[in-house]
């Protein structure tokens, strides 16, 4: 819910996907995303598949309980589950360590895989806090201007 609102400063628009019928968090900010007109949910859906070639141009959606399926248009996704890194789907993509977080280089976004970058909750085992995850969400697009050789 924090991060939702979070991103509402930055995005006209956030969608919360979330696959149960129940949210367990904080009922405070439960409450508060409920009330920001820029907030949309989506319970229970899930996120099955991140659309576009080079961007992500929206996902495709299935509702757990019905198993509707339907298609979002949407210009980024942010992943936030829980405490536990979710970093399964790229284990053969880059390096983790033995709790699945996503190892980068000290200093830096750059994974072991060139030109995929990690931040944010599934690399900080240490403070997992959304000012880390902002700073780096920072550094990630601009290490990849750089790779693409779009920024020196």
């Amino acid at each position: 819910m924090e991060d939702a609102l979070f991103l509402t400063r930055f995005a006209a628009k956030a969608t919360i996907v979330h696959r149960r019928g129940y949210l367990r968090a904080d009922a405070i900010e439960v409450n508060k995303a409920k009330k920001s007109p820029e907030i949309e949910r989506m319970i229970p859906w899930g996120l099955g598949e991140v659309r576009g070639k080079g961007f992500v141009t929206g996902g495709r959606l299935r509702n757990t309980e019905s198993g509707e399926r339907l298609e979002v248009e949407c210009e980024g996704i942010f992943v936030a589950i829980g405490h536990d890194p979710k970093t399964d789907a790229f284990e053969d993509v880059v390096e983790t360590d033995e709790k699945g977080f996503i190892i980068v280089q000290p200093g830096s976004t750059t994974t072991s895989t060139p030109g995929v970058f990690g931040c944010g909750d599934v690399c900080d085992r240490q403070y997992k806090q959304s000012v880390v995850a902002a700073g780096q969400g920072c550094m990630a697009p601009m290490e990849a201007e750089r790779y693409l050789g779009v920024r020196e």
